[in-house]
């Protein structure tokens, strides 16, 4: 029997782990090549340099199938857990090539450093404020800016447990713990719920629906309708054909979109000002109206 004295909310220890899974690899890329990356980190004790098997990506559409089988896989073993942490904490968050990209990551880091962010967040903070369109020089220039970007992305780590999950994945190295096939399905799955649930709050208010578009009406011209009302976040037309019986004789086209602004009062505007609006090419009038969070989610999400 054990006892010892109960302390509310105690924080877990951090996982220790020294074997990474890294993917993305270039397949011009050799082993020596991938050591040599990996080595400053730290030592290695082992790695295992990998392509993936195309029998298991049949299921996959050919675009995503086609940019797997270009690049190869590897599983790296350092002797020390400190080396492993380092690794996943820098590695992805640096591009292969682009070194004008990589000097502004640095540049980002030494402002977030002084300005008192996690040493394992510095570079997934500095990579945030690069997707999200920040000015280095006004972050310099303004701290009560930068403390606001920071204290964002704080927020948005503890809501995402930890995980920032990087946009733009070309000519960059992924690199995380290695797990398990079924653990790390379960805890992607269970993160990207997380994020959807919390986008589909973020942004309830700001989806509309739109239906009675002419059949020729595109993505584009969709954009350009509701732009004049605010900054849109994302768009999509859907084109259906109805079919008049069984013989698969068309009968007409069905166009309808969906409208995604960031703001709850750009929405609402868009709203007023389209609904019951005959387009150009259009025989009905436009409906417009937002989207019931009740029924079917129909939330755009872009999670690539």
């Amino acid at each position: 029997m054990f006892a010892c004295t109960f302390e509310k909310n105690r924080p877990k220890k951090p996982v220790q782990f020294n074997n990474i899974y890294v993917r993305n690899i270039p397949k011009s890329y050799t082993k020596e090549d991938i050591e040599k990356i990996f080595s400053k980190y730290g030592a290695i004790g082992s790695m295992i340099v990998l392509e993936p098997d195309v029998k298991n990506l049949e299921k996959l559409p050919e675009e995503k199938r086609n940019q797997i089988l270009q690049h190869k896989y590897a599983f790296v073993c350092f002797k020390e857990f400190d080396s492993a942490k380092k690794a996943v904490n820098e590695i992805p968050f640096y591009k292969l090539k682009d070194t004008a990209y990589n000097a502004k990551v640095d540049e980002l880091v030494s402002l977030l450093k002084i300005n008192g962010v996690e040493e394992e967040h510095l570079r997934r903070c500095a990579v945030y404020l690069i997707e999200n369109n920040e000015d280095v020089k006004k972050l310099s220039s303004d701290a009560n800016l930068l403390k606001e970007k920071i204290d964002n992305f704080n927020k948005l780590m503890k809501e995402n447990d930890g995980v920032y999950i990087i946009k733009d994945k070309s000519d960059r190295f992924d690199a995380c713990q290695a797990l398990k096939k079924k653990e790390r399905v379960k805890r992607l799955k269970a993160l990207y719920e997380k994020i959807k649930k919390s986008i589909k709050e973020k942004y309830k208010f700001c989806n509309l629906y739109v239906k009675n578009l002419p059949d020729s009406f595109t993505e584009d011209k969709l954009r350009e309708l509701f732009a004049k009302y605010g900054e849109i976040r994302s768009c999509k037309t859907v084109k259906k054909e109805l079919f008049t019986s069984y013989l698969g004789i068309k009968r007409s086209t069905k166009v309808f979109g969906y409208v995604c602004f960031f703001e709850a009062g750009q929405a609402r505007e868009a709203k007023m000002n389209l609904h019951d609006m005959v387009l150009a090419g259009g025989n009905n009038k436009l409906f417009v109206d937002s989207i019931n969070q009740n029924k079917k989610d129909l939330t755009i999400l872009n999670l690539r």
